[in-house]
């Protein structure tokens, strides 16, 4: 039962509904067929036993009136007259003197199946009568009434109202799948809306229609996905400038990093450098001398690549493609990584799309070194349908299928690229199985002109 049950669950609304209408008009059609079958035949009962006796009275009377002048040859053109009829298939008369006259036809075959003469159960009537007219007796009539005729034409009955039935249960039920269908078809709106909504498109509305709480339904849909959709938006705005205060911010540093503290550790290396020409041949100053240029040197190093990470002087001169360029290299000198590139040229961003998408690939080869155990990577960057696609695939480990499987995760650094791409007004998808690498594209719209 519990199995019914989950497996009627499964079913659609719609199919559901469809097969109980249909078993309740079926059982209506069966019921309404039955008592209709039934009145029938009852009435049919008794209208054979009393036909068969009007038969018998009429042929006694007939007779009678032809036995008191001895007109034989007339009673056997009568019997052969009256057999014929259609419920009677035998007329026997004897006479006052034992002979016998009678007639017999073989009446129609029938045709409903035993079943349904089982269910009518009329059989065969004989019946005899004496013939006296005036206190004198003339023989006795007898007639066998067969009940073929009775029984084909309730059959035939049967099967019309069987055939009426079935088609107007038939236009019922098509009348009301139809209207089910209808009045089901903004739900089934509702559910395609839901699941977009699902994908991440908040824009979807839904026509309104169907009864009056359907589209009240509709409506507190709408007005919640309008509600919803105006909270993303401000929070993507809000994510936009919180961006862009961390850019400026990280600027600010960078350029202080270069200027200031750049400035002072290439002041002390010269100083450094000065000193050790000064010192000349001096080997106790020599060596610390050496060893303050080998730090002042690698400390100058790390100040230019703190700058670069934090804002990359290149990506405000030449733009995000040249950058990108830069970045895969640095990369793949850094971490060994093979980094094959792509890129299609002459498409220009805003400066915060621009900072965007290169922090968007910047986190996603993070995420390949430390995680992926990759050995190549490749970044493809395309315009397509007026959208900017762009694509890195690693041949790494992968990652689990429950994480990919609904979007869900709890990677941070995952987070803040899906919502940089919602900033641009975009969509981030994640491809991924134990064992093939993963997929990142990136898909942001571009006007005509190919800026993003």
């Amino acid at each position: 039962m519990k199995h019914l049950q989950v497996i009627w669950g499964k079913l659609s609304l719609s199919f559901r509904v469809m097969v109980g209408v249909g078993l309740v008009m079926a059982l209506v059609g069966v019921l309404l067929i039955t008592n209709i079958v039934r009145s029938d035949i009852k009435m049919e009962r008794e209208q054979f036993s009393q036909r068969t006796g009007e038969l018998l009275d009429s042929i006694r009377i007939s007779i009678s009136e032809m036995a008191v002048v001895g007109d034989y040859t007339t009673i056997r053109q009568m019997l052969r007259t009256r057999v014929t009829d259609s419920m009677l298939d035998k007329i026997s008369w004897v006479d006052p003197s034992g002979n016998v006259i009678s007639e017999e036809l073989q009446g129609e075959l029938l045709v409903a199946p035993k079943w349904f003469q089982e269910l009518v159960g009329i059989s065969p009537i004989m019946k005899s009568e004496a013939i006296e007219v005036g206190g004198t007796s003339y023989g006795a009539i007898t007639v066998n009434a067969n009940p073929t005729y009775v029984i084909n034409r309730l059959y035939d009955r049967f099967i019309f109202g069987l055939v009426t039935t079935v088609a107007a249960l038939s236009i019922m039920f098509a009348m009301i799948v139809s209207i089910t269908s209808n009045a089901l078809r903004p739900l089934k709106s509702m559910v395609a809306a839901a699941r977009r909504i699902e994908t991440g498109d908040y824009s979807v509305r839904i026509e309104p229609g169907g009864s009056r709480e359907v589209r009240e339904a509709i409506s507190s849909f709408n007005s919640m996905a309008a509600k919803v959709n105006s909270l993303l938006a401000l929070q993507r705005k809000l994510a936009g400038r919180m961006e862009e205060v961390r850019e400026e911010q990280n600027k600010s540093i960078a350029r202080e990093l270069h200027d200031s503290l750049g400035g002072n550790l290439t002041m002390i290396k010269h100083g450094l450098d000065t000193l050790a020409t000064e010192a000349g041949r001096d080997h106790e100053c020599q060596p610390k001398i050496q060893s303050l240029l080998a730090l002042s040197e690698s400390t100058l190093q790390l100040a230019r690549g703190l700058t670069s990470a934090l804002r990359p002087s290149m990506l405000d001169s030449l733009g995000v493609m040249p950058t990108l360029q830069w970045y895969a290299k640095e990369f793949s000198r850094m971490t060994g990584i093979s980094c094959h590139m792509e890129l299609c040229q002459g498409v220009t961003c805003p400066k915060n799309n621009e900072t965007a998408i290169f922090r968007i690939v910047q986190e996603a080869l993070t995420n390949v070194a430390r995680h992926a155990n990759a050995s190549r990577v490749s970044i493809q960057a395309c315009l397509e349908d007026d959208h900017l696609v762009l694509e890195i695939a690693d041949n790494g480990v992968g990652l689990p299928s429950q994480q990919t499987a609904n979007g869900e995760t709890r990677s941070l650094g995952v987070i803040s690229m899906r919502e940089r791409a919602q900033y641009m007004q975009g969509k981030l998808d994640i491809s991924s199985a134990p064992g093939y690498g993963t997929t990142i594209t990136l898909t942001v719209p571009v006007n005509q002109r190919g800026t993003a």
